[in-house]
């Protein structure tokens, strides 16, 4: 059992109680560099959609056809996606409600959500 201090009992160091405790809690002064000294490239992260931002792209969204892809069309559409299902994601995780889910479902566009699922297969 892990028993987590609070209070007078916490450590003086201002670090959390469980800090240390995974066998990484001394990397301070590592950097985002690489071997050969440039920044790492790292993965896009996502500020969640406000309600309206996901009516928005919700309703933007098209069918597109194979000719489409890579079309700046195409990549403002897919960002879109890509931010919808980090928001949509965050929200299942922290058990918030599902906003985006009930968009995709009111606005009858899952069907569109597969389309390009597909389109994105057969492009590859």
């Amino acid at each position: 059992a892990v028993r987590i201090m609070t209070g007078s009992m916490a450590p003086s160091s201002g670090r959390g109680a469980l800090d240390g405790l995974d066998g990484l809690g001394n990397l301070d002064g590592i950097t985002g560099t690489g071997a050969d000294g440039q920044d790492d490239d790292f993965l896009p992260t996502f500020v969640d959609l406000t309600p309206f931002e996901v009516d928005h792209f919700v309703q933007g969204l098209q069918e597109m056809e194979l000719s489409d892809v890579g079309s700046p069309k195409w990549l403002t559409q897919h960002e879109h996606l890509e931010k919808l299902n980090w928001t949509a994601h965050t929200q299942a995780k922290e058990g918030h409600d599902e906003f985006v889910i009930d968009q995709f479902n009111t606005s009858e566009k899952v069907p569109i959500l597969i389309l390009d699922l597909i389109l994105i297969e057969v492009w590859k």
